[in-house]
């Protein structure tokens, strides 16, 4: 049912670092064959500077590079292996960028009915905990906080549920899953992206799985 309701699945990978941005731009890409001459022809460059480069490729990739962060996303499900590839192989010819660390992010939006969307924030944090207190409590926001996940280095997730920021329906929530690790160097990242990347997913599906038990209660 949840599923039903998803009106956004956003995909994003922020990578932490020491970073030159003028370096990742679209001819670039087309001169390593990461992406088509077409592609970079089109593509929709809204500002390329020494301190940072933000573009667009078709109507499915984002990019935007700063001194410190690397950021790619994409909000077409059917480009979400795509976008790591892209990365492993931007990586491989980057071999030398000291990194800090990198993030594989999910955020998911959904619109569902005024009861659902109550009930979904009284299973989360019981509100009969504040009847004492409040006349009509509201449940606006839930952060958690996984530490010290033992198959990758620094290893941490975080989960946010809140109201959506991209929906217009009063009765919106969103999910935003940060699954983040600690790496050093690119070849850590790119091991990393290729072993543990479906885990995310399984992640991200298993949240969604638990929010309709929780919706449906």
């Amino acid at each position: 049912m949840l599923l039903e309701n998803r009106q956004i699945n956003l995909l994003s990978v922020v990578i932490v670092g020491d970073f030159n941005p003028v370096i990742v731009q679209p001819f670039w890409l087309a001169s390593k064959k990461l992406i088509k001459e077409e592609e970079a022809t089109n593509a929709k460059v809204e500002l390329i500077h020494n301190e940072f480069v933000r573009f667009q490729i078709g109507d499915w990739l984002h990019i935007q590079v700063t001194r410190e962060r690397l950021e790619v996303k994409t909000a077409q499900e059917p480009y979400f292996d795509a976008v790591r590839d892209l990365l492993v192989s931007i990586f491989s010819y980057l071999k030398e960028t000291p990194l800090k660390a990198f993030g594989v992010n999910h955020t998911r939006h959904y619109s569902i009915e005024e009861k659902q969307y109550y009930d979904l924030g009284d299973n989360i944090a019981p509100l009969s905990n504040w009847s004492s207190l409040f006349k009509k409590p509201e449940v606006l926001s839930v952060e958690i906080l996984q530490k010290g996940e033992t198959n990758r280095p620094g290893g941490e997730i975080r989960l946010k549920i809140q109201p959506s920021d991209a929906l217009k329906k009063r009765f919106s929530f969103m999910t935003h899953i940060n699954d983040h690790s600690v790496v050093n160097d690119a070849r850590v990242l790119t091991s990393l992206l290729k072993d543990n990347w479906q885990s995310t997913f399984e992640l991200a599906n298993n949240v969604e799985q638990t929010m309709e038990k929780l919706i449906s209660r």
